[in-house]
């Protein structure tokens, strides 16, 4: 499957906008919401510069900080029309906006008896899944969305990591089966040279602008 590559770039941050001194840059954390696709790798990489120096860190895919809903939508009336598609009975969807959505396709008269797919592609009133056969006989479909949140992406500089600012890039590929990347910033945490930490406690927290 093709993905597409997207970056995003913060503006300057300084930790004082009046004294410009430089602190040492020792925690990032962030929030971001994509949809899952079929691939396994959805990593992306976080650069970080300051005007010393710079570092790189891939941030993993770890299911245990994300959330996917379990909620499933009203069960549309329709037709397995074959192995790989069903056609709806009545009303339209938007074309291919089911695409990376999870199809639960199952008989009227047995609703926990069905077959699980992702949707490849979807016109007005068709959906084709990616894989697998529908259940035979299928006369309902129920959608579930796979939306994924993941919650504190945490990333460590490597030691004196310092400067007098900071900016970040970020590159992510994106399936095009979903294409929705959302990015809810960075927040850092930095320390300047001249103070010590033990005293300094959470004075040196910087998250306005990233």
């Amino acid at each position: 499957m093709s993905k597409i590559t997207m970056e995003i770039e913060s503006r300057c941050l300084y930790t004082s906008q009046d004294e410009r001194q430089v602190s040492e840059l020792f925690d990032l954390s962030g929030i971001c919401e994509f949809a899952d696709d079929i691939e396994t790798n959805n990593d992306f990489d976080i650069a970080i510069r300051s005007d010393l120096d710079r570092f790189k860190a891939s941030v993993a895919y770890d299911t245990s900080e994300t959330v996917q809903s379990d909620q499933r939508d009203s069960a549309i009336t329709g037709t397995r029309t074959s192995g790989t598609e069903f056609t709806r009975t009545s009303g339209t969807w938007t074309v291919d906006a089911l695409k990376g959505y999870r199809a639960w396709f199952y008989i009227s008269t047995a609703p926990d008896t069905g077959t699980w797919h992702d949707v490849l592609s979807n016109t007005t009133t068709k959906i084709t899944v990616e894989s697998g056969t529908i259940l035979a006989g299928s006369t309902r479909v129920m959608l579930q969305a796979k939306t994924k949140i993941r919650h504190h992406i945490q990333i460590t500089p490597r030691a004196d990591f310092v400067g007098s600012f900071y900016q970040y890039k970020l590159t992510k590929k994106i399936s095009n089966v979903d294409g929705k990347f959302k990015w809810f910033g960075l927040k850092g945490t930095a320390i300047p040279r001249n103070v010590d930490p033990e005293f300094f406690a959470g004075l040196g927290e910087i998250s306005n602008g990233w």
